[in-house]
């Protein structure tokens, strides 16, 4: 009758030893899972990042193509992640397409107005721009400057001027919804 008992306690743990052994290697992979979910993550954070700050080191010198093959190039599976990454292209489209038509303005119609540019040197207008500098009045001439001499505020203004006040609703040129 003891021995029954030695055998039936001695053959209990091997029986539990068994079962956690099985449940530990259920979870070894799931854990292992996660954690290669995890590095994948900080892999493409780590990628996203550095995208992200060549896009806007692109975007702060006017640079918008740039800034859209910046954030282009990433190749990103979390989904918060790929959100950033559409937001931010969207967002380069529509610099890209601001520059590109302010240029087109600048070229057609000219800017006449006081603006300073980054250094307090003062300037009558815009006579012309590439996708590279502005071509800005001087009492006595013209001097090409990069964009970047410009502040985003400036540009905003002059880009301002050219709105219309009788030009159609911009939402629904862009097929945003109606105007009301």
């Amino acid at each position: 009758s003891s021995a029954r008992t030695l055998a039936k306690s001695s053959a209990q743990p091997a029986r539990k030893t068994t079962k956690e052994q099985s449940l530990a290697r259920g979870v070894v992979p799931a854990t292992h899972a996660q954690e290669e979910g995890k590095k994948t993550r900080d892999l493409e954070a780590a990628s996203w990042n550095a995208a992200l700050a060549s896009y806007k080191e692109q975007v702060a010198l006017y640079n918008f193509s740039e800034a859209a093959e910046a954030s282009k190039n990433v190749r990103l599976s979390d989904a918060s992640l790929k959100r950033a990454k559409e937001i931010a292209e969207k967002k380069a489209l529509w610099l890209i397409e601001w520059k590109n038509d302010l240029i087109k303005d600048l070229n057609g119609a000219h800017f006449s107005g006081a603006l300073a540019d980054r250094n307090g040197e003062q300037y009558t207008g815009i006579a012309g721009a590439t996708d590279k500098s502005l071509s800005l009045k001087l009492p006595y001439g013209i001097a090409r400057v990069p964009w970047t001499e410009l502040s985003p505020e400036a540009l905003l203004r002059v880009s301002t001027s050219f709105i219309q006040p009788t030009a159609p609703d911009v939402r629904r040129h862009r097929g945003g919804g109606s105007a009301r």
